[in-house]
């Protein structure tokens, strides 16, 4: 039968308000419980010795707590094994490595690094597990609510009641990269706003919406401009970086509306107006002139717009009008509806644009109306000559009727007509004189 010995300076029983009590005590410079094996039944650990001490260093500022093997140059592994499953619960080697329940969880002391479910981790936390269920994953809870990364092969999903991000592992470099002023590119690893989407950006949205005029705002852009007599000047910009321009577009202070300007140029070349309630009221402006204001098209043809201002030849639009070639055609996007007007390419050079890709509707009606205004005069003209020569025909036929007269005078006279039908003649004759 084999014997407990133990080598103990002092027993005593302790009692303390503020301490545990403690029914056996060492004590001493370096108080320790001794395990020594003298036989163990012809065994290879006959002999063995273990020591369970306090220890302060020389400093006295390290208390430990050792569990050492006195034979084997004073290593201190400390192990609990598990007799039913023969596995290690708790298992502390020479390096400082901990192993808990057989491999579950494993710290790797000198390469600071931790495992659960694998005894080689290869980062400071690795989670390893098979390939169903909740294997990998990571809940956190508080109180009912939780949290779920969820880790399903190539897929990272996170989850509060839903699914709500998931992330692809084999997703293209950079999909998604935060710098250290908070910029976030996607696409890109150096963004240059705070957000940075290299590529397409597609917003949709499926339902039934009956507010705001009908309109569901699938991206909105704000600002608040402090300063005096504005209201705001939000907006956003399209840049070609291959051709080097870029056009804004951004809402306007007072005027409740928006332009689209080239930078650079001073704009804007497009602005829309509205300070009311009422659509009807939108004014419409390119190139700082109004061509829609009060649902009405207006073609900009103000005089302080215009410069070396003389009258259209004539000639010239007379040529042209005779140049004109009226068609009618249909627009291929509107096969279905025919119109009439002139093909751009084919009318005459006074009307034709620079690039001969339209035409400009009030040049024609220019030249229509130099046409009708020549026409007008040409004919009041002849309507003048017209009646000058009506009256010179009436001046005519009285003359003839005086004629016709003279030569019945002239008959009575040869037939020696009696001298009071003379004299009647004469009197007559010299009445309408």
């Amino acid at each position: 039968m084999k014997k407990l010995l133990l080598s103990i300076p002092t027993v005593a029983m302790l009692f303390s308000s503020t301490l545990m009590s403690a029914d056996v005590t060492a004590s001493g410079t370096y108080p320790a419980f001794k395990f020594s094996s003298t036989n163990f039944d012809g065994g290879t650990y006959d002999g063995e010795e273990w020591r369970l001490f306090t220890y302060i260093s020389n400093d006295g500022a390290t208390n430990q707590f050792r569990l050492v093997d006195a034979l084997n140059t004073y290593t201190y592994p400390i192990e609990i094994k598990s007799s039913a499953n023969n596995e290690y619960s708790f298992k502390v080697n020479s390096s400082g490595d901990v192993n808990l329940a057989n491999g579950s969880v494993f710290i790797d002391r000198s390469a600071n690094r931790m495992g659960i479910g694998t005894v080689s981790p290869t980062a400071s936390l690795e989670i390893a597990g098979g390939t169903s269920g909740n294997d990998g994953d990571i809940i956190m809870k508080r109180g009912t609510k939780s949290w779920e990364f969820d880790h399903n092969g190539d897929w990272l999903n996170f989850w509060g009641t839903n699914m709500v991000a998931t992330l692809n592992g084999t997703a293209p470099a950079y999909s998604f990269y935060m710098i250290a002023n908070g910029n976030i590119g996607m696409g890109t690893f150096s963004p240059s706003a705070k957000l940075d989407v290299r590529g397409n950006i597609k917003a949709t949205w499926s339902g039934s919406n009956t507010v705001n005029d009908g309109v569901k705002v699938l991206t909105q852009l704000s600002a608040n401009n402090s300063a005096s007599g504005k209201v705001s000047d939000a907006g956003f910009r399209l840049e070609n970086t291959k051709e080097g321009f870029q056009w804004d577009f951004r809402t306007l202070e007072t005027a409740q509306g928006f332009t689209a300007t080239k930078v650079g140029t001073h704009g804007p070349e497009f602005r829309v107006d509205n300070t009311t309630s009422d659509y009807h009221n939108a004014k419409v402006s390119m190139g700082g002139v109004v061509v829609f204001e009060n649902g009405q098209l207006q073609t900009p043809s103000s005089r302080v717009l215009k410069t070396n201002i003389k009258p259209l030849d004539t000639k010239a639009a007379i040529e042209a009008f005779h140049q004109l070639q009226p068609v009618s055609y249909a627009y291929k996007a509107h096969k279905e509806e025919p119109v009439v007007g002139f093909i751009a390419e084919d009318v005459p050079e006074l009307v034709a644009t620079k690039t001969r890709t339209g035409i400009d509707s009030t040049e024609i009606v220019a030249v229509l109306t130099k046409v009708v205004q020549e026409q007008d005069r040409s004919l009041k003209e002849t309507r003048a000559e017209l009646k000058k020569a009506q009256e010179k025909i009436a001046q005519l036929e009285k003359m003839q009727k005086r004629l016709a007269k003279v030569e019945s005078l002239l008959t009575n006279l040869a037939l020696d007509t009696s001298t009071s039908n003379s004299k009647k003649e004469k009197l007559s004759l010299q009445t309408e004189q």
